[in-house]
């Protein structure tokens, strides 16, 4: 998590040791988006952005904060360790837990959808996106972990998770 403020669309990267030192995190900085009445301008204000770790650094080392275009400010940096929701399903069986849940999930990777705004989810929109037919046999037949599936130009494929209780 950073703690930053930009005039302009910019990148800072977080390094390990040196300015070119090997990088742990991107953090792009949109503060500009949209068009028309959708325009967004976050210039100059102080945003807080949480992205994932890309290299996680082993013992004590010297953290460097570059700015990758344009100058940022950085109020504050920190790392968190936080164990993932999802871990993958494995094959044994297993027992509801003390609220009589399996928490056992199989899930398609996203469907891409062309949406520029969220002006467009209303009720009749989500209707007809939820009831559309995406791929023979959606809601019928049971997929398996590593299944592709054919839908429009996508090939998206199946992922068997458990959802992890403790936190």
């Amino acid at each position: 998590m950073v703690s930053v403020k930009a005039a302009e669309n910019t990148e800072i990267a977080i390094r390990e040791k040196s300015a070119d030192g090997r990088v742990i995190a991107r953090v792009p900085i949109i503060v500009k988006s949209g068009q028309g009445m959708f325009k967004r301008d976050l210039s100059n204000q102080w945003l807080t952005l949480t992205v994932p770790l890309s290299y996680q650094p082993q013992g004590t080392i010297n953290l460097v904060v570059t700015c990758e275009d344009r100058p940022a400010s950085i109020d504050w940096l920190q790392f968190k360790n936080r164990p993932k929701y999802f871990a993958p399903a494995q094959t044994q069986s297993i027992s509801p837990d003390s609220e009589g849940f399996i928490r056992r999930w199989m899930m398609l990777e996203p469907i891409k959808q062309d949406v520029q705004s969220n002006v467009i989810f209303t009720d009749s929109y989500l209707d007809k996106a939820f009831n559309k037919t995406y791929f023979k046999g959606q809601m019928t037949a049971l997929p398996k972990a590593g299944k592709s599936e054919k839908v429009g130009t996508q090939n998206l494929k199946w992922h068997a998770w458990i959802v992890r209780t403790s936190t």
